[in-house]
This record gives C-alpha cells, sequence and structure tokens, in this order.
C-alpha cells in the first residue's frame, strides 16, 4: 500500500539529465464527426492505421 506521499513528484536533480526526448508514444488527433464510431473510423480511414489504435475520446457524446 503507498501512503499520499508516493504521488507527488520526485524533485528533480541539480545536475544531469532531468528531461527525456521522447515522454510519450500517446498522440492526439482532432477529427470531427457525430458520434466516437464515425470519427473513429474516419479516422482509420484517413491515416490508414487500424481503428484499435484509436484509444478514446475527449469530450462528446460517448458511444
Amino acid at each position: 500500500m503507498f501512503g499520499s506521499h508516493a504521488t507527488r513528484a520526485a524533485p528533480a536533480p541539480d545536475d544531469g539529465v532531468t528531461l527525456l526526448d521522447e515522454t510519450s508514444a500517446i498522440g492526439f488527433a482532432q477529427i470531427d464527426g457525430d458520434d466516437y464510431l464515425g470519427a473513429r473510423d474516419r479516422w482509420a480511414r484517413e491515416t490508414g492505421r487500424s481503428v484499435l489504435e484509436a484509444l478514446g475520446q475527449v469530450g462528446g457524446q460517448p458511444a
């Protein structure tokens, strides 16, 4: 079990590498659509990627 102190960020060291070149493999895309499934399908067609790579939405109506 972790206490509330475990949710705080560790302090950055005074010297050395403190930033990474890449920090996330997640990208965001703005796709217009009437609902999530329609927007997801449109994104897949436009990018040539699998609909399984679309992880969700921010805002709008849930599917």
